[in-house]
């Protein structure tokens, strides 16, 4: 689109409505190759005074079912898998926050938010969860919270793996150290 002295034009891609039946398709594919395959980069713009431009994807609604947003990682025939990576922006004050949350069901369960990590033909991948450092005062936090109930309570369930031919897994639960004072454990 064509740059202006006040704002920029703006670059608008609408498939077309299917008045009975099913609407038109936006595809956007980067061109195959033989040394690297080409790439598809979706860039919001820069403000030299204000805030920067946004990316939003978001699926369409459905009388029935509302649509999904899918983001899946290449697969590496030879030897490693693409990576999927949610990084916030680095903030001069304060960084920005990566946010995931299951839908509501206004009449039913909600939708359930699962972070899995993937199984190995040697070993199974692992899922780690660290708060962040506090350089100058005080570190993150971990919270991890059971749902409220009417009828009952959410509980909160750890678990180490079973091993069918050796140890079974450990659950450690270590207080942090400190100057003064080490942590405490309550349960």
């Amino acid at each position: 689109a064509g740059a202006g002295q006040t704002d920029g034009g703006d670059v608008s891609v609408t498939a077309g409505a299917g008045t009975d039946a099913t609407g038109g398709d936006v595809t956007v594919t980067a061109g195959a190759g033989k040394t690297a395959a080409g790439g598809v980069s979706v860039t919001a713009g820069a403000a030299s005074s204000a805030a920067g431009g946004g990316v939003t994807v978001t699926a369409g609604q459905g009388s029935t079912t509302g649509g999904a947003v899918s983001v899946t990682a290449g697969e590496g025939k030879g030897t490693l898998g693409g990576d999927v990576s949610l990084v916030a922006g680095l903030g001069a004050t304060t960084g920005g926050a990566v946010s995931v949350t299951a839908g509501v069901g206004t009449a039913a369960a909600g939708g359930g938010a699962t972070v899995t990590a993937g199984a190995g033909q040697t070993d199974g991948g692992d899922v780690s969860v660290t708060a962040g450092a506090g350089t100058d005062a005080t570190g993150g936090d971990v919270t991890v919270t059971a749902g409220a109930g009417k009828t009952a309570a959410g509980g909160v369930s750890v678990t180490a793996g079973a091993a069918s031919s050796a140890a079974g897994g450990d659950v450690t639960v270590t207080a942090g150290q400190g100057s003064t004072t080490g942590g405490a454990v309550t349960v």
